[in-house]
């Protein structure tokens, strides 16, 4: 997985140009920022060769808790993978990629270790939905702020084979 780096009380050594990009770019909202109009910040793409796992491209973006903190997230690797897990629940399910801040984390001299990019199992069924917010704060801690990168769909007896 590559380097996500995020501002948080206890880092001690944040990358220069991450601290100034962020302030550079003039925040507007929580989300995915594009600031190249390439629409590639945080894109979630299939992993190749096609298997249980999705791919992270590179990006910035602002996750928020609530209406309060504002965590600023710069992503430095392009590729990271995320896994899917195995369904064989007899039904369809449908997963949501997520990027969020684990605010029980204790940060690491550049606080590279707080923001975690991850999958969230949706609830197999005949006609499934993607998990909802809440029930991604219930998988992830519900003190964590999120921001859902995508949905994907995973078959009936999917598995890494």
């Amino acid at each position: 997985m590559g380097d996500l780096f995020t501002l948080r009380s206890g880092g001690t050594a944040h990358p220069e140009d991450s601290f100034l990009q962020f302030f550079g770019d003039s925040i507007i909202q929580a989300g995915v920022r594009d600031l190249n109009a390439t629409e590639n910040n945080f894109r979630v793409t299939q992993n190749s060769p096609a298997g249980m796992s999705v791919l992270v491209n590179t990006g910035r973006a602002f996750v928020q808790r609530g209406t309060g903190n504002l965590y600023p997230v710069r992503h430095t690797i392009s590729g990271s993978v995320v896994n899917i897990s195995n369904n064989a629940s007899g039904n369809p399910r449908i997963d949501a990629v997520i990027l969020f801040i684990n605010l029980g984390a204790s940060p690491n001299a550049d606080s590279s270790n707080v923001a975690v990019l991850s999958a969230v199992n949706g609830l197999p069924s005949a006609s499934p939905v993607p998990p909802t917010d809440s029930d991604i704060a219930t998988a992830i801690g519900t003190s964590n702020p999120f921001i859902r990168l995508a949905n994907v769909s995973v078959a009936n007896g999917a598995a890494l084979s």
